[in-house]
This record gives structure tokens, sequence and C-alpha cells, in this order.
């Protein structure tokens, strides 16, 4: 269960209410209807769509239609790989409980499993949502650290915080911010 990147899911999943559960799967990958619920989505909050495509997964699995469960795998693919580098760190706590909930999912369905589907369905997701906390914790010691320099040594401030053109939306406007106060 741990992994070199220190994050431990189980632990978090300590942090959740015992009877939080993941979202409900809404529409499934097998309905005519999920290109719909999938064009909606783009205007939704990532970390909710995200464990929303997980719950499609353990769906689609429970009823045997592994394709349709491929297909939601694909999307939450997308929005994982995205969230990892853009996450909020004002989303850290959302972040670390969305992750719970998708452990503890997952776990409801992975004994049902062969030891490839496991890898495909369970290992991954998991280890990306490893990844998404992990970059939600450091996101968030960043923003605190410029907040703290911000205020220490101005010059510090501007090496360590500037914002480049590829830094998240989230680094930007707090360099933004600061850059403002600092004037």
């Amino acid at each position: 269960e741990n992994s070199d990147k220190g994050i431990n899911l189980e632990d978090l999943e300590e942090e959740l209410d015992s009877d939080e559960e993941i979202s409900d799967e809404g529409t499934t990958p097998d309905s005519v209807f999920y290109f719909v619920d999938r064009f909606f989505d783009q205007f939704g909050d990532d970390l909710e769509v995200r464990e929303e495509r997980v719950a499609e997964i353990k769906a689609m699995i429970e009823k045997g239609d592994y394709e349709s469960a491929r297909e939601a795998l694909e999307e939450y693919r997308k929005l994982a790989k995205d969230l990892d580098k853009t996450i909020n760190p004002e989303k850290r706590s959302d972040a670390r409980k969305s992750a719970a909930r998708i452990h503890k999912a997952l776990k409801h369905i992975e004994q049902n499993l062969n030891k490839e589907d496991k890898k495909e369905f369970v290992d991954e997701i998991l280890e990306n949502e490893k990844t998404i906390v992990t970059a939600v914790e450091i996101a968030h010691k960043i923003k605190d650290l410029c907040v703290q320099l911000a205020e220490l040594d101005p010059n510090e401030f501007y090496k360590v915080c500037k914002s480049e053109e590829d830094s998240p939306d989230w680094k930007k406007e707090l360099f933004e911010d600061l850059t403002e106060e600092q004037r």
C-alpha cells in the first residue's frame, strides 16, 4: 500500500466519515446519453468529475462491462494527468477526501478482478491518486512558503516564487497578488 511517494491512501481514509462514499456514478458509458454527461462535465470541478469517472468504472466492472469501464478509465486518466500539474492548494482538503473515497470504492471491486484487470483498474488509479495528493501537498507548501517570503524578504520571494508561463494558474495568481502587496 505504501509507495515511495510517501502518501498512504489508507491513512487518508481515516480522515473520512465512515459512511462517506464515492459519489453516484450518474450516467455510465453504456448509456446513449453518456456523451451529453461528458459534455456537461467539462464545466464541472475536476476533482468531482474524476470521482464520477471512478464511480462509473466501478459500476461497469460490477456489471461485467469491461469495455465501458475502460472508456471511463480513459476519461479518468485525462483528468488525473491534468490535475497533478494544475491542482490549486486551496483544494487540499477536497483532494485528500476525494482520493480516500476513490481508494475506498476500489477496495470494493478489487477482489473480483483478475491480476491484469486489478493492475489496470485499481493499481493505476491508486498511483494516480497518490500523485495528485502529493501534488496538492507540494502546492500547499509552496503557497505557504511564498506567503512567508513575501512578508520576510521581497528579493528572495521574487527569486523563489516568480511564476513562469507554464506555471499553474494558482501560482501565477498568487505571485501577482503578493507582488501587488509588495508594491
